[in-house]
């Protein structure tokens, strides 16, 4: 384990002082020995006094219920396929998801008030197509929209995966995406087309900031860098690195990815910036944000932006800010789409093309070869 590590008064844990400081105190990483049930030694770190809240005697309690599950699975012999209700699957996924500080709370609202009564209790080898069907019709005749319906379905899916990978459950997913499948998640399509133009842009957020620093220094930090709203909520002063032009996000599935940002940007944050464990933009009573809210929709009414607008894939919303960063980098003609795709984050090619149109000539040298041909052939001198 090396000589860095320090006893406790707990038999079997440990800790080990690291180089990072708050407030002048060192952090630690605390550590804990055991034996599995074939005897081998093992240490297995279990979070940071700072970044996790980690304890002594916290880390004794992991201890023992790791020993507990340890003597459990040597008594009980194996079950190859043991019973596993979705709601199971549910709440294993919310605890993985929080102890990896992921924000699941608007997942589990929804699931709460739209999946639940129907899937709580059922075996997931016992969901039928039938099932998911009439679920999905339920929520689209309760005025929920296609994408809406989507997340609800993806976030049951993610649940019985990771169910799946834990062992928890030893079957099918029967909300899996396979060819010729019955069961279809909605596949909506409301990609929105609209962007700021740069005068548009410098006049919104000089409406914010006149009426609020923190969502002014919000949505100019999407428009820099094309960060996520749900990203820009998750940021804590550690997140924030000036010294290496990085900002270290959590993304969708509790990724975490660097964002590469110019000193305006780090400017921009420092006085938000309180301190590593503290979140950068929180709420008004400390906690995490959910929502823009309605100073930003009074900003853009005062503006007019969204007059006369019926489409969702029309109106602006903060969502905004990052499709202007792509779209004003992808019309500059000076970055790929593989590049865009990379600054953008996206985890496949196909999710970036909605920006290739944007690209100068990439639709119009194509089409002049038809163009030259025809003239040619019915030009006088053919």
């Amino acid at each position: 384990m090396g000589a860095k590590f320090q006893k406790t008064k707990y038999p079997g844990v440990y800790y080990r002082l690291l180089a990072r400081r708050v407030d002048g105190v060192q952090d630690r990483a605390y550590a804990i020995w055991y034996k599995d049930n074939e005897g081998k030694p093992h240490y297995k770190t279990v979070g940071t006094h700072f970044g996790d809240g980690m304890r002594p005697q916290v880390a004794n309690q992991k201890r023992d219920e790791l020993l507990r599950k340890l003597r459990e699975a040597d008594k009980s012999p194996a079950d190859p396929s043991p019973v596993c209700t979705v709601g199971m699957a549910v709440e294993v996924y919310e605890r993985y998801a929080r102890a990896e500080g992921m924000y699941i709370d608007a997942e589990m609202s929804s699931y709460n008030t739209h999946l639940r009564e129907t899937f709580h209790h059922v075996p997931i080898q016992s969901v039928t197509v039938d099932m998911l069907s009439t679920a999905k019709l339920a929520m689209q005749d309760a005025g929920l929209a296609e994408q809406t319906v989507r997340h609800r379905f993806s976030h049951l899916r993610r649940a019985i995966n990771h169910a799946l990978e834990t062992k928890v459950y030893v079957g099918v997913n029967p909300l899996a995406t396979r060819r010729g499948g019955a069961f279809r998640l909605p596949r909506p399509q409301n990609a929105r087309v609209r962007f700021f133009s740069p005068v548009e842009a410098a006049k919104l957020l000089q409406a914010l900031k006149f009426r609020s620093a923190q969502l002014h220094a919000m949505a100019e930090l999407s428009l820099r860098t094309g960060m996520r709203l749900t990203e820009i909520f998750g940021l804590y002063g550690a997140d924030v690195m000036p010294q290496s032009g990085v900002i270290w996000v959590t993304a969708k599935g509790g990724k975490r990815q660097p964002v590469h940002a110019d000193p305006a940007v780090f400017d921009l944050l420092a006085p938000h910036v309180r301190g590593p464990q503290f979140m950068v933009f929180p709420s008004r009573n400390g906690t995490r944000k959910t929502a823009a809210g309605d100073t930003f929709n009074r900003a853009v009414n005062q503006l007019g932006l969204n007059d006369g607008v019926q489409e969702s894939i029309h109106k602006v919303t903060f969502h905004t800010f990052r499709h202007t960063f792509a779209s004003w980098l992808a019309q500059s003609g000076k970055v790929t789409l593989l590049e865009l795709k990379e600054l953008l984050r996206h985890e496949s090619v196909e999710m970036t093309t909605r920006y290739a149109h944007l690209i100068p000539g990439h639709q119009a040298n194509s089409l002049s070869i038809v163009s030259d041909l025809l003239d040619h052939a019915t030009s006088p001198r053919s």
